[in-house]
């Protein structure tokens, strides 16, 4: 048997074969390119849901209000819905919170990101020790109480939820992207700002110097 039969037998070497598969695939990206370029501002869109949704960053790169880096935000009081506090019908203020360490979540049920940031704020919350307060915020006006805590104990929140009802605190911050995480110092100046999932290592260690 020739070498030129072996290939043959193989079929890995056949002129025919070869030219036969780099034509499709020259098609196929030919094909593809052609539309990429009559609807690209749909793929562009598409391309923007997804990485919205996976990412929880939508809107501007800024978390919050710029000048709100290393001033003390605008204070809260809101009623708990979820969690330690809900059932003695308590009201979370922030002024209460002042001399520890704050990490506001800002979320919402709809929110794909914001029920994974939910495992992993349980994770920090557990290690962080003493003198840290972790409050989910709630930025749906239209969702009942029922529904926030329906939402709250299906993520798992292993923290207290209120609810932001008329969007006061969410426009007196400035989050347009969910989830933000926003940490306050013992002074309650805003410390440290993150969108998207949190990496609980990263957030505990910033906790820690905090509380030093």
């Amino acid at each position: 048997m020739t070498t030129e039969d072996r290939h043959d037998r193989n079929g890995s070497d056949r002129p025919g074969d070869g030219d036969g598969r780099a034509a499709g695939t020259g098609g196929a990206l030919a094909a593809l390119g052609t539309v990429l370029r009559r609807h690209w501002p749909l793929v562009a869109i598409a391309a923007f849901v997804i990485y919205g949704l996976t990412t929880g960053r939508f809107g501007p790169h800024e978390p919050i209000k710029r000048e709100l880096y290393g001033a003390v935000p605008p204070g809260f009081a809101l009623k708990v819905l979820a969690g330690d506090g809900a059932d003695r019908g308590e009201t979370l203020s922030l002024e209460s919170l002042r001399g520890k360490v704050v990490v506001l979540d800002f979320w919402a049920s709809w929110c794909g990101p914001c029920r994974r940031a939910a495992r992993e704020l349980n994770v920090a919350a557990g290690r962080a020790g003493g003198g840290v307060r972790f409050v989910g915020i709630n930025v749906e006006p239209g969702l009942s109480a029922e529904g926030v805590a329906e939402a709250h104990a299906e993520f798992g929140y292993a923290f207290p939820t209120v609810q932001d009802e008329d969007g006061a605190v969410q426009n007196a911050y400035g989050v347009a992207n969910l989830p933000t995480l926003v940490v306050l110092d013992r002074a309650g100046k805003v410390a440290h700002v993150s969108m998207g999932v949190p990496d609980p290592d990263a957030l505990v260690s910033e906790i820690h110097k905090l509380l030093k």
